[in-house]
């Protein structure tokens, strides 16, 4: 049954990235359209539809965060899959969906960076990381450390650069975008090719390879079922 925390979160999802066309639960159809029918109730110009359960798997990626962080808090580990999943190369685009929707890759703070675990250990304050920057990691003697007031009209300067800050920006959102286009329409013209294959007849006795769709399998989970033709 739907909980009232579920249909509270889904409007700030909708109303931030804009509603889906079909609503998807692994939960099955009865829960997607009880949702549905409460989301109506408080946004009634609200159309979606329930669609079938896709990825199983990903309840198992939630259970195993639970696990791994001793917690039965499900509601927030969802939320640390969905950015591993967002974060992490596809196969279809050739890139993470993060890459594809914000034009760069997601960071987690300065464990993303180019600096040593040591140096990121060390850092306790903002003038530290200033410090460290200015240095540049060569031993020589601290440098003048630059305010904030400098830093934002740095960064005022840089978003006003027409080669530089949001144009930049921008530019790489429209190309990671345009490659994830591309990359799927490449990998709908391999299905379609596929599809089009002739196979030849079987003969009593024979075996054959059945293939698993990917929705219905994890990544250890073998790709065929073997059978005999009867």
């Amino acid at each position: 049954m739907a909980t009232s925390f579920e249909i509270l979160q889904l409007p700030d999802i909708f109303l931030l990235f804009r509603a889906p066309y079909i609503l998807q639960s692994d939960n099955g159809s009865e829960f997607a359209a009880e949702v549905i029918n409460e989301l109506k109730i408080i946004w009634p110009k609200l159309v979606l539809i329930h669609g079938k359960p896709r990825h199983p798997q990903s309840q198992g990626s939630v259970v195993a965060w639970m696990e791994d962080n001793n917690t039965t808090n499900w509601s927030i580990g969802i939320k640390f899959v969905q950015f591993q999943k967002n974060s992490s190369l596809h196969a279809g685009i050739r890139r993470s969906p993060y890459a594809a929707m914000f034009g760069c890759e997601a960071k987690v703070g300065l464990t993303m960076s180019s600096l040593p675990d040591e140096v990121i250990q060390r850092m306790q304050c903002e003038d530290d990381m200033l410090a460290v920057l200015t240095t540049g990691q060569n031993g020589e003697e601290p440098g003048p450390v630059p305010s904030a007031e400098s830093a934002e009209v740095n960064f005022d300067t840089e978003r006003a650069s027409p080669e530089n800050g949001l144009s930049r920006r921008e530019n790489n959102i429209i190309a990671q975008r345009k490659g994830a286009h591309t990359s799927q329409l490449t990998q709908a013209e391999r299905k379609v090719k596929r599809s089009r294959i002739d196979l030849a007849a079987g003969e009593p006795l024979d075996n054959a390879a059945v293939p698993i769709p990917l929705v219905h399998r994890g990544r250890g989970d073998p790709r065929n079922i073997l059978g005999v033709v009867l």
